[in-house]
Formats: structure tokens, sequence, C-alpha cells
């Protein structure tokens, strides 16, 4: 979460969240109130302020998730080298296929923290979890409860704190489009544009020696299956 008052941006691992919280340090006016890491909103959540967050794709999402493990780092990397499966994190595709299937099991949820074991890990994958665990203020006491997708689909339209998405595919026009719009009180817009323009990315994950395109099925399949919500939502065209 990163507070600067009237505007918090609700920064999702790996969509791009770095950047967008320099973006912001660089170029908003007024002072940043706090910058908490992926941190969720409870009772310091501000009525009136404007709320955004960013999403990726989440086959991307995991394989540089996965990237990000193979160079050794990351709170799941370290989870599970402590518990012996270092020998997931090989640079090819049948070892990300390999630790996909064991981050997308219910058995193995524990590992990977943040109180995804707390929640139906049937019901949400890891990324979709952590979409919605900065989606709501007091998340866990509301997903903890859920077992069913369309309760799931009425609690997100109905509960969520943030107005607008910024989709990591189209980072740079979906932020444009935020300082012509709700950052534009906040940010000097002809300025903040030509930064977004020239900027290079940030924390970017070394590509592997295989592209998405190549995942068997049977990955695929998984991934849909457990992260319908996302898919369904912000990327329909690869259901």
């Amino acid at each position: 979460m990163d507070d600067f008052g009237r505007i918090v941006y609700l920064d999702v691992e790996k969509t791009g969240s770095s950047f967008i919280s320099k973006f912001l340090q660089d170029n908003m006016t007024c002072q940043r109130v706090e910058k908490v890491k992926h941190g969720r909103v409870g009772s310091d959540f501000k009525k009136g302020s404007f709320y955004f967050i960013s999403v990726r794709n989440p086959l991307s999402q995991y394989l540089s998730l996965y990237s990000y493990g193979c160079e050794g780092k990351g709170a799941i990397f370290e989870s599970l080298k402590n518990s012996g499966h270092t020998q997931l994190y090989q640079p090819d595709k049948q070892s990300f296929q390999h630790w996909l299937r064991f981050v997308l099991s219910a058995e193995n949820a524990g590992y990977l923290g943040a109180d995804y074991q707390s929640v139906d890990t049937e019901l949400m994958g890891l990324q979709t979890f952590r979409f919605l665990a900065l989606s709501f203020q007091k998340p866990l006491a509301k997903l903890k409860p859920l077992h069913d997708y369309a309760t799931l689909c009425r609690l997100y339209e109905k509960k969520k704190i943030h107005s607008q998405v910024v989709r990591n595919e189209s980072l740079r026009a979906d932020m444009e489009t935020l300082v012509e719009t709700h950052l534009s009180s906040f940010v000097d817009v002809e300025s903040a544009k030509r930064y977004l323009e020239k900027s290079p990315p940030i924390n970017r994950s070394p590509k592997l020696g295989f592209n998405i395109e190549s995942i068997d099925e049977e990955a695929m399949s998984l991934i849909r299956r457990k992260e319908r919500f996302l898919l369904e939502r912000f990327y329909p065209e690869d259901l």
C-alpha cells in the first residue's frame, strides 16, 4: 500500500508495482503518508480517498514469480528453500510446470505465506488471493468464510475499495489515463506523461529459456480453474 492521503495505490506483487510506486514518489506533488509494501487495508481505510490497484495475467505473474525464485529471491523462494524444496527452481519449462502444480496444490498452501492457507484455495489461486487481499478493507475477515464463486463475485462488486484497475500489460497507457483524470490535481500532467514515456522498467524478472505459449494444457487448465476470478474479469481472452 502506497498512501498519499487522497490517493492510495494498492501494490499487488509482480504487477509492475515497483514502477508505479516510483512513479508516484517522483511525480506526486503531495507528500507520501505511508508505504507498506503489499500492505493490506484495515482500520486505516480513508473514506473519500481514491484507491487504485494493479493486476497482471496470472500465468505471466506466476512465470515472473518463478523467475524471481530462480535468482534466489522472494519470500516464497525462501519458504521453499527452508522446507527443502529448492530443487523446484530450475530455469526450464518442465521445472516451471512442476513448480506451478506444487504451488497450486491445496496441501502446499502453507508454504506460500500471507495467510493464503486460511482461505479456500480451490476457490482462489495464489494470484487471485493476492489481488483480493488488497481489494478489501480487513480482507481476511471477508475471504475466509467464502466457498462459493458467485458469492465471491458479489462480494467483490459490493465491497472492493478500489475504483480503478491498472493492467500490467497496458501499464503505461493505463497510468497515463489516471494522470489525465484522477491524478491530474496531484501531478504536473505533462511532466508525468513524459516520465511514463521515458522511464525504464523496474525490478523486471529475467526471461527464462521458454515462452508462455509453450506451457502444456494441463498446467494451463489448472491456472484457468484456480485463477478464474482474475481471468474472467481482466483476461477473458485467455479462458
